[in-house]
């Protein structure tokens, strides 16, 4: 999630007055979004779903971006929820300026990947970023872990990141952007009204399409996003925006299209448990394939620590260097992480 000043350019006087309005929304602004997730009482979730935080990722300019693992899809809506409330509230309070926002979803380790980027020394689980089957690999759960623990510690990179930003620029103090994949993870929510929390999902729309250098093969995506409690549904029609979703409405219908804009983008659907209590749901075809992959290096990995133990006495092999072992690793750790395209 982003959260950005709309306009900031024009507060920055040379006198420098500016600068107290700015250090206050980078203190303040988390504080009012996690004090509208500890007050949070307009839904049945459980404490656990309540607990679930996220956490400040980085800054970029006049930006301040989260980042959280969602334990499920009700800790999705209820951290959304607060988000967009948090927007509205420090508008409200302070009304120097106006704020925008943005939400996405982004699948890791595939087709996404986390990069270490810190110093390694100042880390405090080193020993994951340090050991010998971490070294030379771009993804693995250990990584994922604690990309999830301390984040800012990471660099996001792959395509979902990219829709994000780009379809940042089309939100407004009105309209919160959200991704289609993010759109239709909420849509397996909106059956329940316990869990539209607040008029949040019947707010959804799509206002237009619009095309994003670089993202989908420069095909139209869809611009979604929450209109504010205010604002009145957009008049600018598409095919989706027939689809409008209510607290009672055709959600499954509204779902299916939009797996169908995923599919002709080539990207999965977002998977993820309704509560957190629910049975584990099916993995997505991506992330299959990369534990098949897993597999098979942990496989090699095994034989090869075996060979570089061999005592030269035992059978006359020579005890591998750290190098060799090094060289091993590099070797078994270069494999494509996605299915190759089906031809049919």
């Amino acid at each position: 999630m982003s959260v950005d000043i709309v306009g900031s350019t024009r507060f920055k006087k040379p006198d420098g007055s500016w600068k107290k309005l700015f250090v206050h929304f980078f203190k303040e602004f988390p504080k009012t979004f996690h004090s509208k997730l500890e007050l949070g009482t307009c839904c049945d979730f459980c404490s656990k779903e309540k607990k679930t935080f996220p956490k400040v990722w980085r800054t970029r300019g006049d930006e301040l971006i989260f980042v959280i693992t969602p334990i499920s899809i009700n800790n999705a809506i209820f951290i959304l929820s607060g988000f967009t409330e948090a927007i509205s509230e420090y508008m409200r309070k302070y009304d120097d300026f106006e704020l925008k926002g943005n939400a996405w979803t982004a699948a890791f380790p595939v087709p996404n990947v986390s990069i270490f980027t810190q110093d390694v020394d100042s880390f405090p689980h080193e020993g994951v970023i340090k050991s010998p089957e971490n070294l030379d690999r771009d993804s693995n759960e250990d990584l994922e872990i604690a990309a999830d623990e301390m984040p800012a510690y990471f660099d996001f990179l792959g395509v979902d990141m990219d829709i994000g930003f780009r379809v940042s620029r089309n939100s407004r103090p009105d309209f919160t952007t959200i991704s289609l994949g993010l759109a239709c993870l909420l849509c397996e929510a909106s059956a329940d009204d316990q869990n539209v929390q607040g008029g949040l999902l019947s707010r959804l729309s799509v206002e237009r399409r619009e095309v994003f250098k670089g993202v989908a093969d420069e095909r139209a995506y869809p611009v979604l996003g929450f209109l504010g409690q205010s604002s009145s549904t957009s008049t600018t029609k598409t095919s989706l925006d027939s689809l409008l979703l209510t607290p009672r409405g055709n959600a499954t219908e509204f779902q299916t299209i939009l797996k169908g804009e995923l599919a002709e983008l080539e990207h999965d659907c977002p998977v993820l448990k309704l509560n957190c209590d629910d049975r584990d749901v099916e993995d997505p075809p991506a992330y299959k394939y990369f534990l098949a992959e897993e597999h098979a290096y942990g496989e090699k990995l095994s034989q090869a620590k075996m060979e570089s133990s061999v005592d030269s006495g035992a059978n006359g092999a020579e005890v591998r260097t750290e190098a060799e072992l090094s060289d091993i690793l590099k070797r078994v750790a270069n494999f494509t992480k996605l299915p190759p395209k089906d031809k049919k």
